[in-house]
């Protein structure tokens, strides 16, 4: 089984990355384990009283999108050859990558672009972490 990791910010440019793996793998024999990666962070306060209120509800918020695009993606595969794990964890997208990437065997990231740093910082923990999975980028 092929393991692709395509992080999601639920933008329209995560949608086309992730519809880019269900065309590539549709004539694949076997199933593609697609993993959604989303990463969120905390919102800052002031008041310290309401940091755990605000990360339950970063979390929700996330978990929800989340599990919305995992639906999206399994609708588009038709459910025949895509199994969709989604991940969920906090932090920075480059730091959550490298964890994941640490915790599975990946064979493919695919990524959308529109702008932003996060491709370029994603090749450096590639190349620094010596990870061995190929990033394909996908434009919008």
């Amino acid at each position: 089984m092929k393991t692709v990791l395509v992080p999601t910010d639920f933008s329209e440019t995560s949608k086309k990355a992730i519809e880019y793996v269900v065309q590539f793998f549709e004539d694949m024999a076997g199933v593609c384990k697609l993993i959604l990666l989303h990463s969120y962070s905390v919102p800052k306060t002031e008041d310290f009283s309401k940091v755990v209120e605000i990360n339950d509800m970063a979390k929700s918020k996330a978990k929800s999108r989340l599990e919305d695009e995992v639906q999206w993606a399994q609708n588009l595969s038709q459910d025949r050859f895509l199994e969709v794990e989604p991940i969920l964890h906090m932090g920075s997208l480059e730091s959550v990558i490298s964890q994941v990437l640490k915790d599975n065997k990946v064979d493919l990231i695919v990524m959308g672009k529109d702008g932003g740093e996060h491709v370029e910082q994603i090749y450096k923990i590639l190349k620094h972490n010596k990870f061995l999975s190929p990033l394909l980028i996908v434009f919008n």
